[in-house]
């Protein structure tokens, strides 16, 4: 798949143009990254190679780079490595305390989202045990990237539009069996 994204990089001479929403090729492997569609950070990382501009946050949901990759921070630790890897090279460009239409910084983003247990070999689920060995939680995501100092997340006094808190946030959030 990145050869194919790379020849169709080079053939387009409109390859930063936007779609009806104003949205970016990068604002769209950057959606599609985050919902897990996406395994692997390859295209977004392509796009920002041929310099796709970080600059502007999606027309629609308001959401940064760092909004759609934080979800990924969260499962399969190789995954979740990549995704921490990515989202540390960004820091420097995108602000962590930058909000999106909701008025939610990247770390309420990474707070809500859901982490389903992998699957082990096969296929087959292993229990709890296996997920907390090959997995990486919220705990240990917030602790590898959003309470790192130099990254300068506000972890304490971040408020969404609505008024909630992060407490509020993951009390919130549903939970997998």
């Amino acid at each position: 798949m990145a050869d194919v994204m790379i020849a169709l990089l080079d053939a387009r001479a409109d390859r930063f143009a936007v779609d009806e929403e104003g949205r970016t090729r990068l604002h769209l492997a950057l959606a599609t990254y985050s919902s897990g569609t996406q395994h692997s950070p390859s295209t977004i990382q392509h796009l920002l190679s041929a310099g796709a501009d970080l600059a502007h946050p999606d027309p629609v949901t308001g959401n940064s780079a760092l909004h759609f990759i934080a979800p990924r921070l969260l499962g399969e630790a190789t995954t979740a490595a990549e995704a921490t890897a990515l989202f540390r090279s960004l820091v420097s460009s995108v602000d962590t305390n930058v909000r999106n239409a909701a008025g939610e910084t990247p770390v309420f983003t990474f707070a809500a989202a859901r982490w389903d247990a992998t699957m082990g070999p096969a296929g087959k689920y292993y229990g709890p045990e296996y997920s907390l060995a090959y997995d990486v939680a919220h705990a240990a995501a917030l602790e590898l990237v959003f309470a790192d100092p130099a990254l300068g997340a506000d972890l304490v006094d971040a408020v969404d539009a609505t008024g909630c808190t992060l407490l509020h946030v993951t009390a919130g959030r549903e939970l997998s069996d």
